[in-house]
């Protein structure tokens, strides 16, 4: 499992700064404490994704940077490895995503700034990030949708407006 560790240590732990590489990938680069990932550093796991940021007692803990190698990035805050607090996502085709995470779930409500232009405020589904239900869409036209939502789908009850000519529906 471990290749090599460089650096400093005391009393037989890692400690300082050092960097830590595994045998089929992965490294981190950074600081330690009591033989573990402790103040800022960077890991880059065995597939490409990296986090750079903050680290507590060996857990990806406090603000930090987490770029997956498909192209997302979120930016925000962590906790025990799991993005916790105030963050934004970018996804890989522009879109982003920004609100509260808990136990790495985006949860309601959410602000999302799509590559397009719209924009919408409200509520989605867990984890697929599919506008479902209550919700206000702003196309980048300027028509505003302002109702429920089912799977990425205006439906029920809502009012679209148009803005050419304020007609609403």
């Amino acid at each position: 499992m471990l290749l090599n560790y460089y650096k400093k240590w005391r009393n037989g732990k890692r400690q300082g700064k050092g960097v830590l590489e595994y045998r089929r990938g992965g490294c981190y680069d950074g600081e330690w404490a009591n033989d573990k990932f402790h103040g800022v550093g960077k890991y880059v796991w065995e597939n490409s994704d990296e986090y750079e940021g903050d680290w507590q007692n060996g857990w990806v803990t406090g603000i930090g940077i987490l770029r997956y190698v498909d192209g997302r990035i979120y930016i925000g805050e962590f906790k025990n490895n799991d993005r916790d607090g105030r963050g934004v996502l970018t996804m890989e085709n522009g879109d982003v995503y920004e609100g509260d995470w808990i136990r790495d779930t985006l949860q309601n409500p959410v602000k999302i700034h799509y590559a397009d232009g719209d924009k919408y405020e409200g509520e989605i589904e867990d984890n697929c990030y599919w506008k479902h239900g209550k919700g206000v869409m702003m196309f980048s036209n300027g028509d505003v949708y302002d109702g429920d939502w089912d799977c990425d789908n205006q439906h029920g009850k809502g009012k679209y407006t148009w803005e050419k000519d304020k007609r609403e529906y």
